[in-house]
């Protein structure tokens, strides 16, 4: 059974394309649809055009086009699995496959909510479309009264394809009407919207108006009736996000695209998700790091400072012990027989005890810097 790794040559990828529409070739291989499209480049394979299947499903012959030879030493073959990658910030899973089974007959929950919503809701006074009533929780829909129905045709659709490819479509709990669809695999909510097509264009301006250098009401708007789906998602970067009605390809014609778009979307959400949390975590890891580092400094600083302390009052100690030496001397020196009265004996032991409490070495000033360190360093090693 072919896979994505399987090699196809140019002849075999050019008449795989030509034989079937790129979403039946990825499904049949395990990959995207943008994998084939990109593995036909690599090769300069031509591939159908826009509305090409459809204008075949009613009759129309359309001549294929010849494949060309490639100059020598240019590749003859490639697998679609080749390099395959949907986002340039977030690596992802791109071997997409849908399940396009033609959607249920009934109107899907969801989507009656979003009808009634809608129905004889306000409209918007300069582009004409619809406002939904916010008590009543619905898909996010900007489209006027004249294609409101095929939108929500659209929807019903979608709605249900959505829910057979991996999502889910709930009510919100609080908080906010619209309702989002959440892939479950990862929990990744996309936020997406139907819109109508509106363009702008200037109305006549009088002969005062042009010789003005701005005129704030210059622009008016026009419904188109072509529709479009927009995913308001920033990742996956380079990911297709929005589809419209062209000339020949409806907007109904490209549903399985589009369910493909929104699990490229969710993938690369929640991958961008993930690296997001990894780097937070990184620089949460490296901002203790440094506060650690910050910690460790001003223990080592204030053990320093302590043993500084130390080495000033033990020097002070020795001068002054010294210096009661030296007044004990003196006093008996004074006297005939060298003794001493009570009170000169009182003084010299209170000069001893000022000694002592000043001296680092009789004190608990040594006993407390030396545990201090210990501690300190049992700390770090742990």
């Amino acid at each position: 059974m072919p896979d994505a790794k399987t090699t196809l040559t140019r002849t075999e990828l050019f008449d795989l394309v030509w034989s079937k529409p790129a979403t039946k070739v990825a499904a049949d291989y395990g990959v995207s649809s943008v994998a084939v499209a990109k593995a036909c480049r690599r090769l300069d394979v031509p591939t159908p055009p826009r509305g090409y299947w459809t204008q075949l499903a009613h009759g129309k012959v359309i001549p294929r086009p010849t494949l060309g030879s490639r100059k020598p030493g240019e590749r003859e073959s490639t697998s679609l699995g080749e390099g395959a990658k949907i986002s340039k910030s977030a690596e992802i899973d791109s071997t997409v496959t849908v399940d396009n089974t033609p959607a249920p007959e009934k109107p899907h929950p969801i989507v009656q909510k979003t009808r009634a919503a809608f129905r004889g809701g306000a409209k918007d006074s300069r582009y004409g479309t619809l406002y939904g009533k916010r008590d009543i929780p619905h898909l996010r829909v900007s489209v006027t009264p004249d294609t409101f129905e095929r939108a929500i045709e659209i929807l019903n659709r979608l709605a249900w394809m959505l829910e057979r490819n991996g999502f889910v479509l709930e009510e919100p709990k609080e908080g906010s009407e619209s309702v989002q669809p959440i892939f479950v695999a990862t929990k990744t909510k996309i936020d997406f919207s139907v819109q109508e097509v509106v363009e702008r264009y200037e109305r006549e301006l009088t002969a005062e108006e042009k010789k003005q250098s701005w005129t704030w009401d210059r622009w008016r708007y026009r419904p188109t009736g072509r529709l479009k789906i927009v995913l308001a998602e920033y990742e996956p970067q380079g990911a297709r996000k929005s589809w419209s009605d062209g000339k020949v390809q409806k907007l109904d014609e490209k549903l399985t695209e589009i369910v493909e778009g929104f699990i490229i979307c969710a993938q690369g959400k929640h991958a961008a998700h993930l690296k997001w949390e990894a780097q937070r975590q990184q620089w949460a890891e490296e901002a203790r790091r440094r506060e650690e580092a910050e910690r460790q400094r001003q223990e080592e600083e204030k053990r320093r400072n302590l043993f500084r302390e130390s080495a000033l009052r033990w020097r002070e100690a020795n001068l002054m012990r010294e210096f009661r030496a030296a007044c004990e001397a003196k006093l008996r020196g004074q006297k005939a027989d060298g003794t001493l009265t009570a009170d000169e004996e009182a003084w010299l032991l209170w000069a001893d005890s000022v000694v002592d409490r000043n001296d680092p070495l009789k004190g608990s000033l040594l006993e407390r810097s030396l545990t201090e360190w210990v501690t300190s360093r049992r700390q770090c090693n742990s």
